[in-house]
C-alpha cells in the first residue's frame, strides 16, 4: 500500500506545508521518499518517488528546473517537497505553470525544517501500510490455500472471494461463459444467472486481451458497470472475474484478494483440463476397443463405462460423422495444424449437439471421424429410436455445415443395440451405410438403414456381369440419350418412380411444369421401348436404377 500527498497533508505529516503548484496531482501515490541535492536529479527520478530538496544544485538554472519538473511528471513521480525560501527565494512562474500543466505537486516547507522531520513520518506510514498489506496478503493466501486443499471448486473460490471483498462476484472461463458466482439477495440479478451461459461476447474477449490489470464494462446483468479482472498467468488468460461494486468501490486490498483468487481459479482450470484430457484418452481407448472387437465381457464393459463417468442406459445407437475426401483436402491446403483444428472443431460441435439431446453418451475422435455412442431416451420405443437418431444426425449436419463450411461431412447412424459388446456390429453397420450412401447419393449425406436397405442388397451382390447385363438391357439407351442430347432422362425416371409414378409430385420435385414432365416420360418410353404404365416395367426399371451406382464401369 501507499499514501497520497493529499492524505499526507491531511494527517499533518508535512508540517507547515503549502501547495504552490500542481494541485490536481495531490492524489498521486507516494511509494518512496528520497533527499536529492545533486546537479542531475532527473537521472534518479522514478514512479511514486517524493523528492525532498532545496534545489540548491540548480538554484540559478531555470531551464534545469523546468527539465526536472518535466522528467518527474513523465516518470510518474509523486512530486516535490521544497525549501523554497532557503536558496531559491521563489519559484519562477514558468516552473509553477509547467507543474500545474503536468499535475505535478510542488509543496513548500519552512526553510528551517529538518529533512528527517519530513522523511521519517512518511517512511513510517509507508512501511506500516506495507506491513498491513503483507498481513492482508497472507490472510487471503491462507484462505484460498485452504479452499484449494479442500477441493477448490469454482463455487467455493467465488464464495471465498466474496467474503474478502464484500461485493458480488462472477467467474467466467476464457471464452466468457459463466462458471460460478456468489452474491446475496438480488445484488447482481442472481435469478438470471446459469452456469454455461455466455456473459462476455467475442468483442469483449477481444478488447480484454489488451487489458493488463482491470477495466469496467457494461454487461447487462444488472444496473451499472462491472469491474472485469482478467485471470492472467504470463501471456495466457484462464478466465475473468466480474465484480459488481454494489456495496463499495474496490480498493487496493480487494485487488490483492482478486490476485489470490485468480491463482487458485487458474490452478483449478488447469487441473480440470488435465483430468478432462486424461478422461478423453481413456474414453477414446474404451470405445476404440469396443468397435475393434477387443474381447471383454458385458459386465467388464459396463464397469469401465461407469468408471469413465458414463452410465450405460440401453438401448444405445451409434452416430458416425466422417470428413469426405479429407486426404485430398489436406493435400490441397498443405497445413497440418489447420487440419488438426478442423478435427477439433468437428469434435467439439459433435459433443455439443449430442449432449443437448442425451445426458448419457460418449463422443470420441478417431482419425477423420467422430463417433458418438448415445443412450436413447426412454420414450423411444416401437420404432421411434431410428427417427430420434435421425433428428440428432440432422441437427449435427446443420451445425457442421454452418461452422465448417470448408469441408463436407457424411453421417451414418446404426440401429439401436442393447449391449455394449455389440457396438462393433453397430460401427461396422454405420461404416457400411456411409460407403453405400456415398456411392448412391455422393458426399455430405445422412445414411440410415431404412433409406438404404435395397441398396445394401446390391452392395453385397458378387456378380457384376449379370447386374451389368440386366442394367444395360433396360437403361443403356436412356444413358446414351442423356449423353448425346444432354437431357435428364435417367434423373427424371428415378424421381418419377420414387414419387410413386405421380405426375404432380414428380413435377413439383423436379421444379418443372407437368406438361414438360409428360413430354419427358413419352421420350423415355420411346427411347427405352417400355410402357411406363405397366407395373412390371416400372419394377424392373426401379431395380436397375438401384443397381446402377454399384457397377464399376
Amino acid at each position: 500500500m501507499s499514501i497520497t500527498l493529499r492524505e499526507a497533508l491531511d494527517l499533518g505529516i508535512l508540517p507547515k506545508a503549502r501547495v504552490i503548484a500542481g494541485h490536481s496531482g495531490l492524489d498521486r501515490q507516494i511509494h518512496y521518499v528520497d533527499i536529492m541535492e545533486v546537479p542531475d536529479p532527473d537521472d534518479y527520478i522514478r514512479q511514486g518517488l517524493l523528492c525532498v530538496s532545496s534545489w540548491y544544485a540548480i538554484r540559478g538554472d531555470e531551464e534545469a528546473q523546468l527539465r526536472l519538473v518535466k522528467a518527474a511528471a513523465n516518470a510518474g513521480a509523486a512530486g516535490f517537497v521544497l525549501k523554497v525560501k532557503r536558496y531559491l527565494g521563489r519559484l519562477s512562474q514558468r516552473v509553477i505553470d509547467l507543474a500545474d500543466e503536468c499535475g505535478l505537486p510542488i509543496i513548500e516547507i519552512e526553510g528551517d525544517e529538518p529533512y528527517v522531520e519530513i522523511t521519517h513520518p512518511l517512511l513510517t506510514k509507508i512501511i506500516s501500510d506495507q506491513a498491513f498489506r503483507l498481513e492482508y496478503y497472507l490472510k487471503a493466501h491462507k484462505l484460498f490455500r485452504r479452499v484449494a486443499l479442500e477441493g477448490g471448486s469454482y463455487d467455493a473460490i467465488a464464495e471465498a472471494l466474496y467474503s474478502l471483498i464484500h461485493n458480488p462476484v462472477i467467474l467466467c472461463d476464457a471464452e466468457g461463459k459463466l462458471l460460478a458466482w456468489f452474491c446475496q439477495g438480488e445484488e447482481c440479478g442472481e435469478s438470471s444467472l446459469k452456469v454455461g451461459m455466455p456473459v462476455l461476447g467475442e468483442t469483449d474477449i477481444k478488447d480484454l486481451s489488451h487489458v493488463d490489470h482491470y477495466t469496467y464494462r457494461e454487461l447487462g446483468l444488472c444496473t451499472g458497470e462491472f469491474l472485469v479482472f482478467p485471470i492472467r498467468v504470463e501471456a495466457d488468460i484462464y478466465g475473468y472475474w466480474l465484480v459488481c461494486e454494489a456495496n463499495k468501490v474496490c480498493t487496493e486490498l480487494d485487488f490483492i484478494a482478486l490476485e489470490n483468487a485468480s491463482t487458485i481459479a487458474a490452478l483449478e482450470t488447469t487441473k480440470r483440463a488435465a483430468v478432462s484430457e486424461i478422461k478423453s484418452h481413456l474414453r477414446h481407448d474404451f470405445v476404440d476397443e469396443l468397435i475393434r472387437g477387443v474381447w471383454m465381457s458385458e459386465e467388464t464393459a459396463q464397469t469401465r463405462a461407469l468408471a469413465l463417468g458414463w452410465e450405460f442406459i440401453p438401448p444405445v445407437g451409434l452416430i458416425v460423422a466422417d470428413i469426405d475426401g479429407f486426404a485430398a483436402f489436406l493435400q490441397k491446403i498443405q497445413d497440418e495444424e489447420y487440419a488438426k483444428q478442423i478435427k477439433l472443431r468437428m469434435l467439439a460441435v459433435t459433443q455439443e449437439v449430442v449432449a443437448s439431446h442425451s445426458r448419457s453418451h460418449i463422443v470420441i475422435g478417431r482419425s477423420d471421424s467422430c463417433i458418438a455412442v448415445v443412450s436413447l431416451p426412454s420414450r423411444c420405443k416401437d420404432g421411434k429410436a431410428d427417427s430420434w437418431l435421425l433428428k440428432v444426425a440432422e441437427q449435427l449436419q446443420t451445425r457442421l455445415r454452418a461452422e465448417l463450411a470448408e469441408i463436407s461431412v457424411s453421417i451414418a447412424i446404426s440401429q439401436p443395440y442393447l449391449r455394449l459388446v455389440e457396438l462393433r456390429s453397430g460401427y461396422l453397420e454405420a461404416c457400411e451405410l456411409m460407403d453405400i450412401c456415398r456411392i448412391v447419393w455422393g458426399p455430405g449425406q445422412i445414411a440410415t438403414k431404412e433409406k438404404l436397405d435395397i441398396y445394401r442388397l446390391f452392395y453385397h451382390c458378387g456378380s457384376q456381369g449379370e447386374m451389368a447385363e440386366f442394367c444395360s438391357k433396360l437403361l443403356s439407351s436412356l444413358v446414351k440419350g442423356d449423353t448425346g442430347s444432354r437431357t435428364e432422362l435417367i434423373h427424371t425416371l428415378r424421381v418419377y418412380l420414387e414419387c410413386g409414378a405421380s405426375i404432380t409430385k414428380t413435377a413439383q420435385s423436379l421444379f418443372i411444369h407437368e406438361n414438360t414432365l409428360r413430354y419427358r416420360l413419352k421420350k423415355i418410353e420411346k427411347v427405352s421401348g417400355l410402357d411406363l404404365k405397366d407395373s412390371k416395367n416400372c419394377f424392373k426399371l426401379a431395380l436397375a436404377l438401384h443397381i446402377l451406382p454399384f457397377l464399376k464401369d
